[in-house]
């Protein structure tokens, strides 16, 4: 049984507005970083955030959705099994070199099939909080190929938002993961 989750979601709510406010889309961004700081204290890697996998209730709380293709993060997964514990995963475990999620709100890493960890969702959120503040995608192209090919090689054009607020976004972005932000609770302290 799952949860009922009345409200809209988030791409709902960004499609009938150019885009949302700063203070609107901090609140709903906090909300987020807290979702995600909670799986990542389970050890678990989300890999499809994206507006559509985010409900607003008419309350404001903000829930994060959509866990089927979560997996537990990698690097644990590996601890645990070298000390003997066993770890669940997906009921279709993934391998490395195949690509899985949304391709305008994957990191890098997973465009090119690479092990991803937490910081793979800091990219998704990057480009999530890109998206409510901007009123578009951070990353796009006629095609899934142009996409990807976008994640991979372009940055997205400025935001019309306070410096710090920018500057936070396009850490949240950065390439190479050893430049971003490396857990949310550093997005949230930013």
């Amino acid at each position: 049984v799952m949860e009922l989750v009345p409200g809209e979601t988030l791409a709902e709510r960004i499609g009938r507005v150019d885009s949302l406010s700063v203070p609107e889309a901090l609140g709903i961004a906090a909300q987020i970083a807290d979702a995600l700081e909670a799986a990542h204290n389970s050890d678990i890697i989300h890999r499809d955030l994206k507006p559509a996998n985010i409900k607003v209730t008419p309350e404001g709380r903000v829930k994060v959705l959509d866990f089927g293709l979560a997996k537990p993060n990698a690097e644990r997964s590996a601890q645990a099994l070298n000390q003997g514990v066993t770890v669940s995963s997906t009921s279709q475990p993934t391998q490395e070199g195949r690509v899985l999620g949304t391709p305008a709100y994957m990191s890098p890493e997973q465009a090119q099939g690479a092990v991803v960890d937490k910081r793979s969702d800091v990219f998704s959120f990057g480009a999530v909080l890109y998206e409510m503040l901007a009123g578009r995608r951070a990353f796009v192209g006629g095609s899934t190929l142009e996409v990807l090919s976008a994640v991979l090689r372009d940055d997205p054009a400025p935001l019309k938002v306070a410096a710090p607020v920018d500057s936070i976004v396009r850490r949240c972005l950065e390439k190479d993961p050893a430049r971003r932000f490396q857990n949310m609770a550093e997005v949230r302290a930013a």
